[in-house]
């Protein structure tokens, strides 16, 4: 919304149809700003809805955020729109590579990696789902990682102690655990951590305790904690969990890579191109990295760092255009040329 009011466009924004009380609380906050009525309009609905948006002759752009699949189909009806095509933004899904070289820090490699590919349970476009590790630090680095997974709090995600909350809908818990069960069957890995559900109350893909935290003069509260996130290691870059946006707690490790120019070649084996990061101490190999992973932002030596001034935006199949900085602006903007010859 930032860019597209900043260029003094009014906007109809449907919030996705599993999500829509943040979107209706923000914009209740911005009505009681100085925003005139009318400019922020909140419409609920589900794909039916979408649909009748992106073919309505009064909207002139189209800006999108989710999967590859959804943004594909919205694409095409804005292309065929009664009044010709729309322009539009895709912000859509991703496989982040992630490589960890053996000359990077470890002990940070680790917690950035965990942050990258835990965060928000795993549900974000951007999150770090394919790990490559160096040969040298290949084993130690699992070791770290598994330590540092099962260290993880998963629980309420408004308690301060919680480091992770649940899935946002039982058909997200169930799509995560059929790509685990699958991965399962095929042995395409090795499960080195979590891998399935705890309980039948809410959709946490599989802690495997718990503990009861009882402050002076409060009941006990029940906190679930370690491995629900699931990681499998050895996997062939071929493999359906090492190629599918999951969306979800769920890491796949590759086989170890030799060479940095190994790593960025099967790094850009993916049909996305959404995000990367890269963990070494040698400049060159960072350059080599950020130049030639074919993605929309490249992090060194560190992951999910997105301050405003930052284009974020990715190609291939994850879109095109960019959301924040200057080169947001311009998706939100029509150049019109008039000249005269007086």
């Amino acid at each position: 919304m930032a860019p597209a009011l900043a260029c003094g466009n009014t906007i109809v924004l449907k919030p996705p149809h599993q999500t829509p009380h943040s979107t209706l609380h923000l914009t209740h906050l911005l009505s009681t700003t100085s925003i005139p009525q009318g400019v922020i309009n909140v419409l609920p609905g589900d794909a039916q809805t979408g649909a009748a948006l992106v073919t309505n002759p009064l909207i002139d752009k189209i800006s999108f955020t989710g999967s590859t699949a959804v943004g594909s189909v919205i694409a095409r009806q804005a292309a065929s729109s009664p009044t010709g095509p729309k322009p539009c933004t895709m912000e859509l899904g991703g496989k982040a590579p992630m490589i960890v070289c053996d000359d990077a820090d470890l002990e940070r490699a680790v917690d950035d990696v965990v942050g990258a590919a835990f965060s928000n349970a795993g549900q974000n476009c951007c999150a770090g789902t394919r790990l490559y590790l160096q040969e040298g630090v290949h084993d130690e680095f699992l070791r770290l990682l598994k330590g540092k997974v099962e260290a993880l709090v998963v629980g309420d995600h408004l308690e301060e102690e919680t480091d992770m909350g649940p899935l946002v809908n039982e058909n997200q818990m169930d799509k995560i655990l059929h790509h685990i069960e699958t991965a399962k069957k095929q042995n395409v890995g090795n499960l080195l951590t979590g891998g399935h559900r705890l309980g039948e109350s809410g959709y946490f893909v599989a802690p495997t305790g718990k503990i009861h935290i009882a402050e002076e003069g409060l009941p006990a509260k029940t906190i679930y904690f370690s491995a629900f996130h699931t990681v499998f290691y050895d996997v062939s870059d071929t493999a359906q969990i090492a190629q599918e946006e999951i969306f979800g707690p769920v890491l796949t490790v590759l086989k170890p890579f030799k060479t940095i120019e190994e790593a960025i070649e099967r790094a850009n084996a993916s049909q996305y191109g959404l995000a990367a990061g890269i963990w070494s101490e040698n400049r060159r190999t960072l350059d080599m990295a950020s130049k030639g992973i074919r993605a929309g932002i490249v992090w060194m030596n560190c992951y999910n760092m997105t301050p405003p001034s930052i284009p974020v935006g990715g190609r291939k199949g994850s879109g095109y255009g960019k959301d924040q900085g200057f080169e947001a602006v311009d998706q939100y903007t029509f150049v019109k040329a008039v000249m005269s010859r007086t």
